[in-house]
């Protein structure tokens, strides 16, 4: 009933309708997204694993105001549809932030399963209920909300880490096989496993290279820390997730993870004004102690 009302009313002059993947590619660019919405990210996903996508569109005023990119009856890229077909563990992308490249001028029901939904969509979308869970999100360097004493500190880090030999290495000097190499020593190293997904990673992030940022940190050549970082960007906006990292125990008094996050915010946020954009760097559920440093929690939601 309040969805005829709202068609009534002029929000939304459709219901969705099914469209190609080029009209859910402009939507994304038109009405932004992040990195589990992004077209590039869905073919690699969807292609490895064998998965039929269906995109569809609704309209106001003959105009595009939004788009969904689908898997059966989930949006595509949730985890949940993935364990039912029994490729849960071919890819890790953590629990990222889903922004709907749909208009904030509308409203509109999804009818498509999926979790972890941005605020951003919250209002646009009429059915989205709130998680218990929340997402920490990155604060700002550029706007103040680190102290004095914190930046002073993870400065002396980062000194301490070069004078002792280390040395500070853009991801985007290696190739795609050689970062998931380094990723899968370290990541073993730190937590005692593999990887989720570490068979199939370098074909990943061969896909989506260029959305793969940041840094790692070696010293006298050895790899000693690396985080893996995805960040998209569209004229809305930058989205960044922070997926997992790894570390090398041996070099732990250096806090090579701490140098990280300090030194991938402020990519982040430097590419984000290069832009003249927002930043929404995620560092996924709410659930360590060391998040609160870095972060502040923010809500997220279901369809």
């Amino acid at each position: 009933m309040i969805v005829n009302f709202l068609k009534r009313a002029g929000l939304v002059a459709s219901d969705w309708q099914q469209v190609d993947a080029n009209v859910y590619t402009n939507a994304y660019q038109e009405y932004g997204g992040s990195f589990l919405t992004h077209p590039m990210v869905i073919d690699a996903m969807s292609s490895m694993a064998s998965i039929e996508t269906k995109f569809y569109g609704c309209y106001k005023n003959d105009h595009l105001a939004g788009a969904l990119a689908t898997w059966g009856s989930y949006l595509a890229g949730d985890k949940r549809y993935l364990q039912k077909i029994k490729q849960r563990r071919l890819f890790d992308v953590g629990n990222a932030e889903v922004i709907l490249p749909v208009s904030r001028h509308i409203k509109v029901p999804v009818d498509y399963k999926g979790q972890f939904i941005s605020e951003i969509n919250n209002g646009s979308i009429i059915n989205l209920k709130k998680q218990k869970e929340s997402l920490s999100l990155a604060r700002s360097f550029s706007q103040g909300d680190f102290s004095r004493k914190f930046r002073y500190n993870r400065r002396r880090e980062l000194k301490h880490f070069k004078e002792s030999g280390g040395e500070v290495i853009p991801l985007s000097e290696l190739s795609a096989n050689e970062i998931a190499i380094i990723y899968t020593k370290l990541f073993r190293k730190r937590w005692g496993k593999k990887p989720k997904g570490h068979e199939q990673l370098s074909i990943f992030l061969e896909k989506i290279f260029p959305m793969v940022k940041g840094y790692y940190l070696r010293m006298n050549d050895i790899p000693v820390a690396i985080q893996l970082i995805y960040l998209v960007s569209t004229q809305c906006g930058v989205s960044a997730e922070y997926i997992n990292g790894g570390v090398d125990l041996d070099y732990k008094k250096f806090s090579p993870g701490s140098i990280l996050s300090f030194l991938n915010i402020q990519m982040a946020e430097d590419y984000a004004q290069s832009n003249n954009t927002p930043l929404r760097f995620s560092f996924g559920l709410t659930d360590k102690d060391y998040k609160s440093n870095w972060c502040l929690p923010h809500p997220v939601f279901m369809s």
